[in-house]
């Protein structure tokens, strides 16, 4: 049976670009923390173009919770 290889959609790009940058921010933390998380492995997923919004609102609006907290001390 033959793979069914399509292009990616520019949405899940940006997802994808959107979560190696919060990966890549999580690890400078740690290290300058000095701390490291076990990550499980990780997976693709196919999500709706509106879905993937919801997901980028939610990370956003934890995002500047997390900010808003490191401001405060």
């Amino acid at each position: 049976m033959e793979e069914v290889v399509r292009n990616k959609q520019p949405f899940e790009v940006a997802f994808e670009n959107r979560l190696l940058a919060i990966e890549n921010r999580l690890e400078k933390l740690e290290k300058e923390q000095n701390t490291f998380v076990n990550h499980q492995k990780k997976v693709s997923i196919l999500v709706s173009e509106s879905t993937y919004h919801k997901i980028i609102d939610q990370i956003v609006e934890l995002e500047s919770g997390y900010l808003e907290e490191t401001l405060e001390e």
